[in-house]
């Protein structure tokens, strides 16, 4: 039975702020096609045919636009892979699911966002540019169980995640701790993987001055000496 005919796109077709210029390569998984488009400001593109028409604009033209990229026009787009939208989406998740209820004011992403940067004292940066692998976050509960979600009726704390604990970096970390070897600065976890990055098993840190902490200009990372086992 033959499929439905192939959708001829001529050059010149107008799509809200694209021009279509040519058709581009088909991409052999699904067989997508592409479409050489020009924006209004200039900015060409690949634009998928399903998305001919639903895209407004190039990513260039609709940062103009977003409040949120209006002082970081070199972050990435998509906000989704942020832990402030993870956190916000999760509660409105819970609402429609639960019924666990959202203040009005926190259904809109741009009132919550605010907020959530003041609580947790990250800046729009690191907030907008996802977790990038980052084993420290944030967890947020409500204060009183049968209210709703709201500015007043709502905690955040940090946690690390199971997977850091199997890190060789975090039990160090923890041992360290425990022995009182780590600064006031140093007791997060987070804190201590941005001074001293991850290091595989087999490292220590060696203080310079055995009397003063661990500190990035007393430590240094160190490998152990291994001895593998001999093959006879």
């Amino acid at each position: 039975m033959p499929g439905p005919p192939r959708r001829e796109i001529p050059p010149g077709t107008r799509y809200n702020n694209f021009t279509v210029l040519s058709e581009g390569p088909t991409v052999a998984k699904g067989r997508k096609r592409f479409f050489h488009c020009r924006c209004d400001c200039g900015f060409e593109s690949l634009v998928r045919l399903d998305r001919l028409g639903l895209t407004k604009s190039c990513i260039r033209c609709s940062k103009k636009y977003d409040y949120l990229y209006k002082q970081h026009p070199d972050l990435p787009r998509d906000i989704r892979k942020s832990h402030a939208w993870e956190m916000w989406n999760n509660m409105i998740c819970r609402e429609r699911d639960r019924g666990v209820m959202v203040c009005d004011a926190w259904h809109d992403f741009a009132n919550y966002l605010p907020w959530y940067l003041e609580v947790t004292g990250l800046p729009l940066s690191d907030v907008l540019r996802g977790r990038n692998g980052v084993l420290s976050f944030f967890r947020a509960d409500r204060i009183n169980k049968e209210a709703e979600w709201s500015p007043e009726n709502f905690s955040v704390t940090k946690f690390v995640t199971e997977r850091a604990r199997d890190k060789p970096t975090y039990r160090y970390w923890n041992e360290l701790r425990q022995q009182e070897l780590l600064p006031e600065e140093l007791l997060s976890y987070k804190a201590f993987v941005n001074s001293f990055g991850i290091k595989l098993p087999y490292w220590f840190l060696v203080r310079r001055d055995l009397t003063m902490p661990h500190s990035t200009t007393n430590s240094f990372w160190k490998k152990k000496n291994v001895r593998r086992p001999s093959i006879s």
